[in-house]
């Protein structure tokens, strides 16, 4: 992840996060996409960037987050990567938005029932309010926090905090 101050704000920073999260779900323990192509073959990559970009809108949508991206200079070639691999195959969108929802159903089932956030929430109970999102090992980073506009669940919160620690910690 580039360093949080890239990022117009926490919003932005949180939406390419959850672009990378829905990379991370890719590898055979998680739900086995194959990336043993990705490197070599453009067509293959554009295909995995457009699932990742695709299950990002998902989870910031589910999440209630906003960004406001500013266009880089690669959305251009991302978009262009797109259209070929949309172009060439007509179940292309198809299959994106079908990994890219299992990727995301996948992070939700991450999250524990209610009741057990609030035994959780119980027994520590120097946590701080699942709202808010992010949690004091977030904080050691000095990464800010964000309020999302629905709770997520601990472990939810717990898995992009780990994600977050492997990038920029």
């Amino acid at each position: 992840m580039p360093p949080f101050e890239s990022f117009k704000d926490a919003a932005s920073y949180y939406a390419t996060l959850s672009h990378e999260v829905t990379h991370w779900t890719a590898p055979a323990h998680r739900l086995g996409r194959d990336l043993s192509r990705y490197a070599k073959d453009k067509s293959e990559r554009a295909r995995e960037e457009l699932i990742a970009e695709l299950g990002s809108c998902f989870l910031c949508a589910d999440l209630g987050i906003v960004p406001e991206l500013e266009p880089r200079p690669d959305h251009a070639s991302y978009l262009d990567s797109w259209l070929k691999v949309l172009a060439d195959d007509r179940r292309a969108i198809f299959q994106a938005v079908a990994h890219a929802q299992r990727a995301v159903t996948f992070l939700h089932s991450l999250q524990p029932d209610a009741a057990d956030e609030q035994l959780a929430a119980a027994a520590d109970n120097s946590r701080p309010s699942v709202a808010m999102g992010v949690s004091r090992s977030v904080e050691r980073c000095s990464l800010p926090q964000i309020e999302f506009s629905r709770p997520i669940g601990l472990r939810f919160r717990d898995g992009l905090i780990s994600t977050i620690n492997g990038f920029a910690c």
